[in-house]
């Protein structure tokens, strides 16, 4: 393609990504499936307290890694924002719920509390979201 021409819309390859929650489910059983997408990096610099390319404050002075006890509490440190951040679902109406989760005051009047995602599901959250930032 030349770049003397804009690029059709229909070729971006957007940072969006689809993701199936393993332990919160719908009413018929069906997996919750969350809308995940990349976030600015002021935005990751500021949940993580780190510069894009920085060490997280979660890892030690030596770089060994914590226990697992300590990942899940590094984990829960920055979860929040970032799930807040890089979140969706859809409303009733076809509208977006954003963010899809809240850990503080409820955004959006359709958020579900962060409280009831267990560990594995805000792994795959965040997981998702880092790797739609590259």
């Amino acid at each position: 393609m030349s770049d003397k021409h804009p690029t059709a819309v229909g070729d971006i390859a957007l940072p969006v990504a689809l993701v199936a929650l393993e332990h919160l489910k719908t009413k018929d059983g069906a997996a919750v499936v969350v809308r995940c997408e990349g976030l600015s990096e002021f935005v990751l610099a500021e949940a993580f307290g780190a510069l894009p390319g920085g060490r997280p404050r979660v890892m030690d002075a030596e770089g060994d890694e914590p226990d697992p006890l300590e990942q899940m509490r590094a984990l829960n440190s920055y979860a929040p924002a970032l799930i807040e951040a890089g979140t969706s679902l859809i409303g009733p109406d076809g509208a977006e719920v954003r963010p899809a989760f809240f850990f503080g005051e409820r955004p959006h009047p359709l958020s579900i509390p962060g409280r009831l995602l267990r560990e594995g599901d805000k792994v795959l959250l965040l997981s998702a979201i880092m790797r739609l930032n590259g």
